[in-house]
Parts: structure tokens; C-alpha cells; sequence
């Protein structure tokens, strides 16, 4: 979303605790961007949100799930052209 427009929309609270080094990510991004920290959470956070839709958004399956169907369809493939060259091979 345009943070402009972030900008007007009502907000709610949100409140979570986390590992200094992911604390010290955030106030360093803040640092970069000049932004609060809170602002840098919420940019960060809709990142993460909108990656994770894009990952699992693969014609509804996960890019892991379609990651191992290749891996098994190509495994079959190398198996039967193996199986192909050693019959034409040994006959």
C-alpha cells in the first residue's frame, strides 16, 4: 500500500515483544529511513505480510509445494531416461 494512504487509515494496537537483534534491526532501518520506530515496524511487518502472500499465493499452493512436485516429476524423468539408455544399452 502507498504509505500515504496507510497514513489516513485508522490503526489499532499492536503489541508483541522481540529478541534484541531483531530490535536493533528495526531502530537501525528506522535510522536509515528516518522514520519512528514504530513506523519502521509497520513497513516491515506489511513487507513480511505481502512476501508471504506472494510465496503462498502460487495458483494457491506453496512455492515449496510446487518446488517438490518439480523435483519429483524431474526425478521420475532422469529415472525413466536412465532406465530408457541402460535397456537400449543392454539389448
Amino acid at each position: 500500500m502507498d504509505p500515504a494512504h496507510i497514513a489516513g487509515m485508522a490503526r489499532e494496537k499492536l503489541q508483541t515483544r522481540a529478541d534484541p537483534d531483531t530490535v536493533e534491526d528495526v531502530r537501525s532501518y528506522a535510522e536509515e529511513k528516518g522514520i519512528s520506530e514504530a513506523e519502521a515496524v509497520r513497513r516491515l511487518l506489511r513487507a513480511g505480510i505481502e512476501a508471504e502472500a506472494h510465496v503462498m499465493g502460487v495458483g494457491g499452493r506453496s512455492v515449496a509445494k510446487v518446488n517438490e512436485t518439480a523435483r519429483m516429476v524431474g526425478g521420475a524423468m532422469i529415472g525413466a531416461a536412465l532406465a530408457y539408455l541402460f535397456m537400449t544399452a543392454v539389448i
